[in-house]
């Protein structure tokens, strides 16, 4: 089936982590399978599922809204009101029969389930519902919460937005459910009714995504000799705050065409490249390459082009640069940054030699 990533969990029944206590718990078959939005639904119980809860940060929120979260519905189990005890029976449907079911299962073991049944089952393109909406007419039982993007059925538990790609875990939650008590949801009567409106928050883990800009250089003719061309590379937003780095094409051999490929640009951001050293002997600038700035793709490259022209007025050398910047991958939080290192101030050889007296 799809591969997955293990992060977070769900918070299930009034946006809060489930615990159940079941009641004598029967493996027996029963109905069951993907709920169908367009299918009738008679029964009591109403599911709202929210792609995150309260507690997150808004930009969080509002990222996340933009990564287009549907949700499968699947029951995986039926439900039944003990006549004896303010508790409910369940009993796995057939299709799920085969996995583990207990009284007094603990979270762990409850992801454990929702993975396994998840393994059983098949994403659809558009889900059962999307991220906030409701579902009505869901009978009492056990369902599997499968939360993806849109059209990301060959991505598994995931959605993206511009820059972010958002990672869902396997949830179950029982309908119906009761509210909870100091964050905590339990099944005593001291919790009060049981509720046939429930509303869930998904909890995603999030993780950046990068792209990548490609700057080509022409030149109408080669003076015949190597030359380099550098390049600045800032994000629009801050000047260089949030991403400063350098690259360079150098052509070599008579060649007219060069290119270089700056990888590991967050997504999203808005960059401007700006051609700052143009060699000897050619005509060019500064020359702001993106004058306007372009947007970085997630997993792609998008392209800068940049001409000069030979003037044949200039005599004195300019071939070699270094790029001082580096890619530091245990640097800003484990997301990795680009920090600058220094070149030592060059010295002619009679400073060189004071210095070794």
């Amino acid at each position: 089936m799809h591969s997955k990533k293990r992060h977070g969990i769900l918070a299930a029944a009034a946006g809060l982590a489930v615990s159940l206590v079941l009641g004598a718990v029967a493996l027996a078959a029963g109905d069951g399978g993907w709920i169908d939005p367009a299918g009738t639904n008679a029964g009591p119980n109403t599911l709202t599922v929210q792609a995150c809860g309260d507690n997150v940060e808004a930009a969080f929120a509002e990222d996340l809204a933009t990564s287009d979260v549907v949700v499968d519905l699947y029951k995986i189990g039926t439900a039944t009101k003990n006549p004896t005890y303010d508790i409910y029976d369940y009993a796995l449907t057939e299709d799920f029969s085969g996995l583990t079911l207990t009284s007094n299962m603990t979270s762990e073991q409850w992801q454990a389930l929702a993975d396994a049944a998840a393994e059983k089952v098949t994403l659809t393109s558009s889900g059962t519902l999307a991220a906030g909406d409701s579902i009505s007419g869901l009978d009492d039982g056990l369902y599997l919460i499968l939360a993806h993007g849109r059209d990301r059925v060959e991505s598994g538990y995931t959605s993206r937005s511009a820059q972010y790609e958002y990672t869902f875990d396997p949830s179950l939650v029982v309908l119906p459910n009761k509210a909870a008590i100091d964050g905590q949801i339990g099944t005593a009567v001291e919790y009060g009714p049981w509720l046939t409106e429930v509303e869930v928050a998904l909890k995603p883990e999030r993780s950046p995504l990068y792209g990548a800009l490609r700057i080509t250089k022409d030149l109408s003719k080669n003076t015949g000799e190597d030359a380099t061309f550098v390049f600045h590379i800032v994000d629009t937003e801050t000047g260089g705050e949030k991403y400063d780095n350098y690259a360079s094409v150098t052509m070599e051999n008579g060649a007219t065409v060069g290119d270089v490929t700056v990888g590991h640009i967050p997504a999203g951001m808005q960059v401007t490249v700006t051609e700052i050293y143009g060699a000897a002997r050619y005509d060019w600038g500064p020359v702001k390459v993106g004058e306007k700035g372009d947007i970085i793709i997630a997993e792609d490259t998008i392209e800068f082009f940049c001409h000069n022209e030979p003037t044949g007025d200039r005599t004195y050398g300019g071939h070699g640069v270094q790029n001082n910047f580096k890619f530091d991958t245990e640097a800003a939080e484990e997301h990795g940054d680009w920090v600058f290192n220094p070149t030592p101030d060059k010295q002619s050889p009679a400073q060189s030699n004071d210095r070794e007296e």
